[in-house]
């Protein structure tokens, strides 16, 4: 189960609107800036990983391989207007959300906080130069 994380902006859709107003020049302004937040969305969650996983002692149990660090992927959809980041692992919900044996260890959720709030500032300032 891959595990997804949603930016959702109330008002985004005004914005959107005063973006097409004023043409191509401030879509391609939000497209970067969507653009620039799904490659630091994919960096923060690797650099998560690497604090609450991969610092931690390796367990007898199993052999750390980095295939979930590597599974951290970013997209582009709908013309450059979404960014979808996504572990393509099997295992990964378990380690974001735990399990009955196993506390969270939340990169996903972690790396959206974080980029969420540098989106918002990049669309306030984009849609403020309107």
């Amino acid at each position: 189960m891959a595990v997804k994380q949603h930016i959702v902006m109330v008002g985004l859709n005004d914005a959107i609107q005063r973006v097409e107003l004023t043409g191509t020049r401030a879509n391609q302004k939000v497209k970067a800036a969507i653009h620039k937040a799904g490659s630091e969305c994919q960096k923060e969650a690797k650099e998560w990983l690497d604090i609450y996983v991969y610092s931690t002692p390796e367990s007898p149990s199993y052999k750390r391989t980095g295939n979930l660090k590597r599974s951290v992927l970013w997209t582009l959809l709908d013309g450059g207007w979404t960014a979808i980041v996504i572990s393509s692992m099997k295992y990964s919900a378990h380690v974001e959300y735990g399990t009955r044996s196993m506390s969270p260890r939340p990169y996903m959720r972690s790396a959206y906080d974080i980029v969420k709030h540098h989106f918002k500032q990049n669309i306030k300032r984009i849609v403020s130069e309107l």
